[in-house]
Protein backbone atom coordinates (compact mmCIF):
# COMPACT_ATOMS: atom_id res chain seq x y z
CA UNK A 1 0.00 0.00 0.00
CA UNK A 2 1.82 3.31 -1.19
CA UNK A 3 1.43 5.80 1.15
CA UNK A 4 3.33 8.84 -0.72
CA UNK A 5 2.17 10.36 -3.56
CA UNK A 6 3.10 13.69 -5.73
CA UNK A 7 1.63 16.35 -7.45
CA UNK A 8 3.84 18.21 -10.18
CA UNK A 9 3.28 21.25 -12.10
CA UNK A 10 0.20 23.04 -12.56
CA UNK A 11 -1.37 20.41 -10.33
CA UNK A 12 0.69 21.16 -7.32
CA UNK A 13 -0.36 24.12 -5.51
CA UNK A 14 2.48 26.53 -5.59
CA UNK A 15 2.94 24.93 -9.13
CA UNK A 16 6.04 22.96 -7.87
CA UNK A 17 5.25 19.34 -6.26
CA UNK A 18 2.77 18.77 -3.74
CA UNK A 19 4.04 15.69 -1.10
CA UNK A 20 0.83 14.02 0.26
CA UNK A 21 1.77 11.23 3.49
CA UNK A 22 -1.76 8.86 3.63
CA UNK A 23 -2.08 7.44 6.89
CA UNK A 24 -4.40 4.57 7.78
CA UNK A 25 -7.06 5.26 10.43
CA UNK A 26 -5.19 2.74 12.78
CA UNK A 27 -1.81 5.19 11.96
CA UNK A 28 -3.55 8.38 12.70
CA UNK A 29 -4.47 7.34 15.59
CA UNK A 30 -1.23 5.93 17.02
CA UNK A 31 0.28 9.21 16.00
CA UNK A 32 -2.09 10.91 18.29
CA UNK A 33 -2.07 14.60 16.10
CA UNK A 34 1.53 14.69 16.02
CA UNK A 35 2.21 14.31 12.12
CA UNK A 36 1.68 17.32 12.00
CA UNK A 37 4.39 18.82 13.64
CA UNK A 38 6.89 15.52 12.54
CA UNK A 39 6.38 16.96 8.78
CA UNK A 40 6.02 20.79 9.36
CA UNK A 41 9.96 20.21 10.56
CA UNK A 42 10.70 18.15 7.95
CA UNK A 43 9.56 20.53 5.78
CA UNK A 44 11.68 22.79 7.31
CA UNK A 45 14.96 20.95 5.80
CA UNK A 46 13.38 21.00 2.20
CA UNK A 47 13.04 25.06 2.63
CA UNK A 48 16.68 24.91 4.34
CA UNK A 49 18.11 22.86 1.53
CA UNK A 50 16.44 25.48 -1.45
CA UNK A 51 18.10 28.36 0.44
CA UNK A 52 21.58 27.01 -0.05
CA UNK A 53 21.13 25.74 -3.32
CA UNK A 54 19.64 28.66 -4.32
CA UNK A 55 21.15 31.44 -2.43
CA UNK A 56 17.40 33.03 -1.59
CA UNK A 57 14.45 32.43 0.56
CA UNK A 58 11.84 31.09 -2.04
CA UNK A 59 9.28 31.08 0.81
CA UNK A 60 9.78 35.16 1.61
CA UNK A 61 6.77 37.40 1.02
CA UNK A 62 8.65 39.73 -1.18
CA UNK A 63 5.47 41.42 -2.25
CA UNK A 64 5.18 42.44 1.27
CA UNK A 65 8.50 43.03 1.70
CA UNK A 66 11.34 43.28 -1.18
CA UNK A 67 14.16 42.29 1.13
CA UNK A 68 12.66 39.12 2.19
CA UNK A 69 14.26 36.97 -0.13
CA UNK A 70 17.28 37.56 1.49
CA UNK A 71 18.46 34.74 4.15
CA UNK A 72 18.61 35.87 7.58
CA UNK A 73 19.77 34.82 10.99
CA UNK A 74 15.66 35.42 11.62
CA UNK A 75 14.95 32.62 8.93
CA UNK A 76 18.09 30.29 9.72
CA UNK A 77 17.15 30.77 13.50
CA UNK A 78 13.68 28.38 12.86
CA UNK A 79 15.65 25.86 10.82
CA UNK A 80 18.86 25.17 13.29
CA UNK A 81 15.23 25.18 15.93
CA UNK A 82 13.32 23.22 14.07
CA UNK A 83 16.08 20.41 13.19
CA UNK A 84 18.38 20.64 16.18
CA UNK A 85 16.24 21.10 18.75
CA UNK A 86 13.22 19.38 17.51
CA UNK A 87 13.16 17.19 14.96
CA UNK A 88 16.47 15.42 15.63
CA UNK A 89 16.13 13.89 19.04
CA UNK A 90 12.71 12.32 17.73
CA UNK A 91 14.36 11.02 14.75
CA UNK A 92 17.05 9.41 17.27
CA UNK A 93 14.55 7.97 19.62
CA UNK A 94 12.86 6.11 16.86
CA UNK A 95 16.08 5.33 15.30
CA UNK A 96 16.95 3.61 18.94
CA UNK A 97 14.11 2.56 19.74
CA UNK A 98 13.64 0.18 16.27
CA UNK A 99 17.43 -0.87 17.64
CA UNK A 100 16.19 -1.66 20.65
CA UNK A 101 13.19 -3.83 19.28
CA UNK A 102 15.26 -4.91 16.62
CA UNK A 103 17.64 -6.95 19.30
CA UNK A 104 14.04 -7.73 21.20
CA UNK A 105 12.86 -9.56 18.73
CA UNK A 106 15.97 -11.38 17.78
CA UNK A 107 17.50 -9.61 15.05
CA UNK A 108 21.09 -10.62 14.57
CA UNK A 109 24.07 -8.27 14.10
CA UNK A 110 24.95 -9.09 10.85
CA UNK A 111 21.35 -8.04 9.74
CA UNK A 112 21.83 -4.97 11.96
CA UNK A 113 25.67 -4.11 10.34
CA UNK A 114 23.86 -4.61 6.92
CA UNK A 115 21.00 -1.91 7.66
CA UNK A 116 23.34 0.73 8.83
CA UNK A 117 26.30 -0.17 6.14
CA UNK A 118 28.84 -0.29 8.78
CA UNK A 119 30.98 -3.18 10.11
CA UNK A 120 29.89 -5.86 12.67
CA UNK A 121 31.84 -4.48 15.45
CA UNK A 122 30.51 -1.22 14.56
CA UNK A 123 26.92 -2.40 14.70
CA UNK A 124 27.90 -3.73 18.08
CA UNK A 125 29.00 -0.65 19.85
CA UNK A 126 25.89 1.29 18.37
CA UNK A 127 23.40 -1.77 19.94
CA UNK A 128 25.58 -1.69 23.42
CA UNK A 129 25.02 2.07 23.82
CA UNK A 130 21.32 1.46 22.93
CA UNK A 131 20.15 -1.64 25.38
CA UNK A 132 23.01 -0.96 27.87
CA UNK A 133 24.07 2.64 27.93
CA UNK A 134 23.50 5.32 30.77
CA UNK A 135 19.80 6.69 31.22
CA UNK A 136 18.58 4.15 28.59
CA UNK A 137 15.82 3.53 27.02
CA UNK A 138 16.26 7.46 27.04
CA UNK A 139 13.30 10.23 27.20
CA UNK A 140 13.36 10.50 22.94
CA UNK A 141 12.95 6.53 23.41
CA UNK A 142 10.18 6.66 25.32
CA UNK A 143 8.51 9.40 23.20
CA UNK A 144 8.54 7.36 20.46
CA UNK A 145 6.71 4.84 22.25
CA UNK A 146 4.08 6.70 24.18
CA UNK A 147 4.13 9.86 22.25
CA UNK A 148 3.43 13.64 23.11
CA UNK A 149 1.69 14.96 25.96
CA UNK A 150 -1.88 14.51 25.60
CA UNK A 151 -4.78 17.19 25.31
CA UNK A 152 -2.19 19.85 23.92
CA UNK A 153 -2.72 21.93 21.39
CA UNK A 154 0.67 22.86 19.60
CA UNK A 155 0.92 25.88 16.86
CA UNK A 156 1.18 23.93 13.26
CA UNK A 157 3.72 27.38 12.29
CA UNK A 158 6.29 27.09 15.50
CA UNK A 159 5.29 24.01 17.31
CA UNK A 160 4.67 25.85 20.61
CA UNK A 161 1.47 25.18 22.77
CA UNK A 162 -0.70 28.24 23.20
CA UNK A 163 0.08 30.76 25.59
CA UNK A 164 -2.69 33.37 27.51
CA UNK A 165 -1.24 36.59 25.60
CA UNK A 166 -0.84 34.46 22.18
CA UNK A 167 -3.89 32.21 21.56
CA UNK A 168 -4.09 29.60 19.18
CA UNK A 169 -6.44 30.74 16.32
CA UNK A 170 -7.63 29.19 13.43
CA UNK A 171 -6.79 30.71 9.31
CA UNK A 172 -10.30 31.75 7.14
CA UNK A 173 -8.88 30.30 4.34
CA UNK A 174 -9.17 26.82 2.68
CA UNK A 175 -6.30 25.71 4.84
CA UNK A 176 -7.79 26.08 8.51
CA UNK A 177 -4.34 25.85 9.83
CA UNK A 178 -4.30 26.60 13.71
CA UNK A 179 -1.59 29.24 14.47
CA UNK A 180 -0.73 31.75 16.93
CA UNK A 181 -2.30 35.00 16.52
CA UNK A 182 0.98 36.74 16.59
CA UNK A 183 1.99 34.83 13.09
CA UNK A 184 -0.72 36.37 11.67
CA UNK A 185 0.42 40.06 13.29
CA UNK A 186 4.01 39.76 12.30
CA UNK A 187 5.27 41.71 9.16
CA UNK A 188 8.26 39.24 9.00
CA UNK A 189 5.93 36.01 9.20
CA UNK A 190 4.71 33.99 6.53
CA UNK A 191 1.53 33.99 7.64
CA UNK A 192 1.61 38.09 8.32
CA UNK A 193 -2.21 38.91 7.17
CA UNK A 194 -4.02 35.57 6.96
CA UNK A 195 -7.64 35.91 8.10
CA UNK A 196 -8.61 34.67 11.10
CA UNK A 197 -11.73 33.15 11.77
CA UNK A 198 -13.53 34.99 15.01
CA UNK A 199 -13.76 32.80 17.99
CA UNK A 200 -17.04 34.14 18.53
CA UNK A 201 -18.38 32.98 15.72
CA UNK A 202 -20.30 29.76 16.10
CA UNK A 203 -21.17 28.81 12.95
CA UNK A 204 -17.34 27.77 12.26
CA UNK A 205 -16.79 24.45 13.53
CA UNK A 206 -13.29 22.51 13.58
CA UNK A 207 -13.60 19.84 11.09
CA UNK A 208 -11.61 16.55 10.73
CA UNK A 209 -8.72 17.69 8.24
CA UNK A 210 -7.60 20.76 9.93
CA UNK A 211 -4.23 20.88 11.27
CA UNK A 212 -5.07 20.13 15.31
CA UNK A 213 -7.27 19.19 17.33
CA UNK A 214 -9.26 21.48 19.70
CA UNK A 215 -8.65 21.05 23.22
CA UNK A 216 -10.03 22.72 26.42
CA UNK A 217 -8.95 25.95 27.31
CA UNK A 218 -8.22 24.57 30.88
CA UNK A 219 -4.80 23.15 28.86
CA UNK A 220 -4.19 26.67 28.27
CA UNK A 221 -2.15 27.66 31.34
CA UNK A 222 -0.57 31.11 33.01
CA UNK A 223 2.87 28.95 33.72
CA UNK A 224 2.91 27.05 29.73
CA UNK A 225 6.69 27.00 28.69
CA UNK A 226 7.01 29.35 26.06
CA UNK A 227 11.13 28.09 25.40
CA UNK A 228 11.51 24.63 23.79
CA UNK A 229 13.93 23.50 25.98
CA UNK A 230 11.72 24.40 28.95
CA UNK A 231 8.75 22.58 26.99
CA UNK A 232 11.07 19.44 26.45
CA UNK A 233 11.97 19.57 30.04
CA UNK A 234 8.30 19.83 31.28
CA UNK A 235 7.42 16.44 28.50
CA UNK A 236 10.03 14.30 30.01
CA UNK A 237 9.09 15.47 33.68
CA UNK A 238 5.39 14.22 32.80
CA UNK A 239 6.66 11.28 31.60
CA UNK A 240 8.65 10.37 34.72
CA UNK A 241 5.74 11.33 36.21
CA UNK A 242 3.51 8.70 34.48
CA UNK A 243 6.94 6.00 34.60
CA UNK A 244 6.59 6.34 38.56
CA UNK A 245 3.13 5.73 38.75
Amino acid sequence: MESLSYRHGEDARHGGVDITISLTPAEAKALGGEEGLLADWFDSALWALTMFRTGSNPRGPVELDPGAAEITPDTLYRVINDLDNRLLPRLQGIRDMAIRRHHELGGSIGDLALAMDVVKSTAQSRRNVVISGKDRPSMWENWAVKGGPQNREFCAACGHPAFPTDPIVTTDDDDRYRIHQSHTQNPRDGFFGTPIVDPDDESFVWEHGDMHRPTDSDDITADAPRDPVELDERIAAEYADDDES
